[in-house]
């Protein structure tokens, strides 16, 4: 299943005018400039002119246990395009990946731009992923985080866990988005007649429920577009983590790069990177 773009259109051609920005890493690419904040700080304007705006919230933690465990969900995907940005210090905060840990996995921080502010943009972080343990018990995953702010964007929520055959597990669900944002996707429950852990939804699809052996707890799919120029490593977004079943590990090598802003953790697999969800990013980006 193909990783879903960006609706077409969203970017603006942004004319950076007068406008001088200073702040996290700039690159070049494709007649833009780019300003990538993977940690919390400012970004300083002066002059004024037309900019775009992509702000990514933190991946979740997967559930940790040695089978049946659901992944992470992925962070909320947020942006604002052909804005006109005036002088001044506007405030960049990175929401954090949340940790995998034994049992529920931890939420997805909150990355946000200006909050609070004229230009304020918000993305919710992903909700944890359901754990195997607790026997007859169903394990779901945690809803996504919800953001109500007008350019908002809620986080997806985790998959759930299962024990053996006896429970078909809970998957999260989605936090909503706002009015004029992006809603988060959901998780998918546990497969109880496969054994997987249900994989945590992605910005850009809900997770694939595990039916049978070649379709275990995969997670949702993530969003691409133009911004990805800033990091042609990490074009995608928001991904969701993979499931884990008894006696393997689910593989999310469908749900590339694994390094990508925030995803979502992976509760097996043997590319994983890890069962902590990954930290988000800000990218402001002008006319070169």
């Amino acid at each position: 299943m193909a990783i879903r773009p960006v609706d077409h259109g969203v970017v603006a051609s942004s004319a950076g005018g007068g406008l001088t920005l200073s702040g996290g890493t700039e690159t070049e690419g494709g007649g833009y400039k780019f300003y990538t904040f993977t940690s919390s700080s400012n970004l300083v304007a002066v002059g004024e002119g037309l900019v775009d705006f992509l702000v990514v919230g933190a991946g979740a933690g997967c559930g940790v246990d040695t089978v049946y465990a659901g992944g992470g969900g992925g962070g909320g995907v947020a942006y604002r395009t052909g804005v006109t940005l005036t002088a001044g210090t506007y405030g960049v905060v990175i929401g954090a990946g949340g940790s995998g840990t034994s049992g529920q996995g931890d939420d997805g921080g909150t990355t946000t731009f200006d909050s609070g502010g004229t230009f304020q943009l918000k993305a919710a972080g992903g909700g944890g992923g359901g754990h195997g343990q607790g026997g007859v018990a169903c394990n779901a995953g945690y809803h996504g985080i919800s953001e109500t702010s007008t350019y908002g964007a809620g986080g997806s929520g985790g998959g759930g866990g299962v024990w053996q055959y006896t429970c078909a597990g809970g998957g999260g669900t989605a936090g909503n988005g706002g009015t004029s944002g992006r809603d988060g996707h959901a998780g998918a429950p546990g497969g109880s007649s496969d054994n997987f852990g249900g994989g945590g939804g992605g910005a850009g699809s809900d997770a694939v429920r595990s039916t049978s052996s070649t379709n275990k707890g995969i997670g949702g799919e993530g969003l691409q577009g133009p911004f990805a120029l800033a990091d042609s490593s990490n074009p995608y977004y928001g991904v969701g983590g993979g499931g884990r079943g008894h006696g393997s590990n689910q593989s999310s090598t469908a749900r590339l790069p694994e390094t990508g802003y925030g995803h979502g953790g992976t509760a097996g697999g043997s590319t994983a990177t890890g069962n902590d969800g990954i930290d988000g990013v800000v990218i402001v980006r002008t006319a070169a």
